[in-house]
């Protein structure tokens, strides 16, 4: 909303005034995160601006020899400051930027995030506290896994911890399959298995037709059913 502008426009003029700091305290801590054994968010580049211009579409700003470039256009830093100053709304901020004009705008005392986004804020501690604007307390959004009368019956019947099925893989259900196999079923399973692989082996069909001969590989290369692996 052009009519907002104004009461943010402190804020865009101070990104201009010190262009590349947001995304440097971005970056510094981005790699915090990584080192802790996270993942970044955001990765700025180094010569990103925090700001759109909106005069011709949406446009970014980078910063290069002293001054703006949009589009190949070159804007003096001071020109950029004092349109900032008179015409705020000719600019929007980017995803670094946006929380601290939200925050600015609509104070907050606590935000509830999930998980992504949360990680994503974790990256602004320092951007807030550049731009003077008090950091709302973070905390994560509840999550809940509804389960029905079955799965209950289902994880209860065999012993199994429903924590145990948080990995995204089948290692626990194909781990509780084998355990209910025999072991005779197991050891019918190998023997049809390696049968099936010798009579696939026919040395006279290379020299007969080699392409034919390469089809074999793949079917003789085959994993086993996975219920037969522990």
């Amino acid at each position: 909303d052009p009519a907002a502008k104004p009461l943010v426009s402190q804020l865009f003029t101070r990104e201009l005034s010190t262009p590349g700091q947001t995304s440097r305290l971005a970056a510094e801590a981005g790699l915090a995160l990584v080192e802790a054994g996270y993942n970044a968010q955001v990765t700025p580049a180094a010569d990103a601006v925090a700001l759109f211009d909106l005069t011709s579409g949406r446009r970014p700003l980078r910063w290069t020899d002293g001054g703006f470039q949009i589009d190949g256009t070159r804007l003096p830093q001071d020109e950029a400051v004092r349109s900032a100053e008179r015409s705020p709304e000719r600019f929007s901020p980017n995803v670094l930027l946006r929380p601290i004009v939200q925050d600015t705008l609509f104070p907050s005392i606590c935000y509830v995030a999930g998980p992504n986004e949360l990680a994503y804020l974790g990256q602004l501690k320092q951007i807030y506290a550049a731009f003077d604007v008090p950091m709302p307390l973070m905390r994560p959004r509840a999550t809940a896994t509804l389960l029905d009368a079955n799965a209950v019956r289902f994880l209860g019947k065999h012993g199994l911890e429903f924590a145990s099925l948080r990995e995204q893989n089948d290692k626990v259900l194909n781990a509780l399959l084998a355990a209910q196999l025999p072991p005779s079923v197991d050891a019918s399973i190998s023997a049809a298995t390696d049968a099936v692989a010798q009579h696939m082996k026919v040395p006279e069909l290379k020299p007969l037709d080699p392409f034919l001969a390469e089809l074999l590989n793949p079917a003789l290369n085959r994993d086993r059913l996975p219920v037969a692996e522990p």
